[in-house]
């Protein structure tokens, strides 16, 4: 097994922290959106089988996440492949993360396919939270911007 530090990437993306006013910002069943900028941190692909990416390879990201120039938090994320396309080499991901906030916690996934190299867009479920997010659902969207910078964009539902 082989551990690269760089610039792997993962369909999900990170996404951001520390955000103590989202849990006050909505009442039960309304949405609320939220922009903010995930700056990469640590970036590192796991080959766990034949060299170069294949299934069961692993990949973890960690960012910091800002709003308006301001850091805001932390995340984490860790993507397993489950396939690639040998003819477009399109890769598939399944991937988890978790938002750390200052109260609480909000989990996410997504599971996608990108032919021929990292996506430019990504988007994820919300499955659900701690404390004062417990029970939010909602979804994510990350447009990325650099190969270390991403657009990320949540939608949270109560």
């Amino acid at each position: 097994m082989a551990v690269t530090k760089g610039m792997a990437w993962g369909t999900a993306s990170l996404l951001f922290a520390g955000w103590a006013a989202w849990s006050q910002a909505a009442p039960n069943n309304s949405v609320e959106t939220h922009h903010v900028i995930a700056e990469v941190t640590q970036d590192y692909m796991i080959d766990t089988g034949d060299k170069g990416r294949g299934p069961g390879d692993v990949l973890t990201r960690s960012a910091d996440i800002l709003q308006d120039g301001e850091k805001i938090g932390v995340s984490g994320v860790q993507c397993t492949m489950v396939a690639i396309d040998k003819q477009t080499k399109g890769i598939g991901t399944q991937c988890v993360g978790t938002l750390l906030l200052d109260d609480g916690k909000i989990t996410f996934q997504n599971l996608d396919f990108n032919p021929g190299g990292p996506p430019k867009e990504s988007d994820s479920a919300i499955t659900g939270g701690t404390q004062e997010y417990e029970g939010v659902r909602g979804s994510l969207h990350v447009v990325r911007i650099s190969p270390t910078t991403e657009e990320v964009t949540l939608r949270l539902r109560r």
